[in-house]
């Protein structure tokens, strides 16, 4: 798949070479250049350095000198703010109340698929910021026909919205967003939401190569 304009960098911080090596070939697989650091001093001068706010992070939980990679996801959201895609992975029980500084935990090993969908949603939430996903949702909504509440579900969703955050997104009742999502998802060809990126992805490149060769 040809990537987007946008730059596609991913951080990867964790003191094991051999995860940071896993981590990157996943990041590869997907059209994302990865940079590695084994510690917390190190990623925050590559940071300062990267000269882009990064697409991804990925952070272990415990980092070194008694730091944490809560810490270090909290420092991102504050320099560059809540678009940035951050996962927490740890080998340990870490359960507990969500922390609104990053976006997902992942135990080790890593799940492949779980990663893959998680680097598909930080590719859509950069797509919104550069501006780049509106004519991809104006296409879909084109070809497939859908309605106004259907595109207003369609680009929800592009966005980083759940299920369960759609009632309150949309100001519509649950019974009345289930619905809508259904009729997207029907029109869209898909089997279930979580195909819906990685169609957007298939179409924003088309598109972006279609301009290309204007």
């Amino acid at each position: 798949m040809r990537s987007v304009a946008t730059p596609f960098v991913g951080v990867i911080v964790d003191d094991n070479a051999g995860v940071r090596r896993a981590i990157a070939s996943l990041c590869r697989s997907q059209g994302i250049k990865s940079i590695g650091y084994s510690n917390y001093g190190e990623a925050i001068v590559g940071l300062e350095e990267l000269g882009v706010p990064p697409l991804l992070l990925v952070l272990d939980y415990i980092l070194d000198k008694g730091r944490t990679g809560l810490e270090l996801a909290a420092e991102v959201r504050h320099r560059y703010g809540q678009q940035r895609t951050i996962a927490i992975i740890t080998g340990y029980d870490v359960s507990g109340p969500s922390n609104t500084d990053y976006d997902i935990l992942l135990g080790k090993p890593i799940h492949k698929e779980r990663f893959v969908s998680l680097v598909r949603v930080a590719m859509l939430r950069q797509l919104h910021v550069a501006r780049f996903l509106v004519p991809v949702l104006d296409h879909l909504a084109q070809r497939h026909e859908l309605s106004t509440q259907e595109l207003r579900v369609l680009a929800l969703m592009s966005g980083g919205s759940t299920r369960s955050s759609l009632p309150a997104d949309l100001a519509l009742s649950p019974n009345t967003v289930k619905y809508h999502v259904r009729n997207t998802i029907k029109k869209l060809g898909c089997r279930t939401s979580h195909e819906i990126p990685a169609l957007i992805l298939r179409h924003a490149s088309l598109i972006h190569a279609s301009s290309d060769r204007v």
